[in-house]
């Protein structure tokens, strides 16, 4: 498990109205990589 305690960040969903493909993106990775990065030095 990568995260031992919750961490909310908004989720972006993109949809291509042709081929039906979704992609999915966190409007802010910096906040997601500095929860991971104290969980991992704690």
């Amino acid at each position: 498990m990568i995260f031992k305690k919750a961490h909310k960040e908004a989720l972006r969903a993109t949809a291509c109205g042709e081929c039906g493909n979704i992609g999915l993106s966190v409007e802010n990775p910096e906040a997601l990589w500095e929860a991971y990065t104290q969980k991992k030095n704690s």
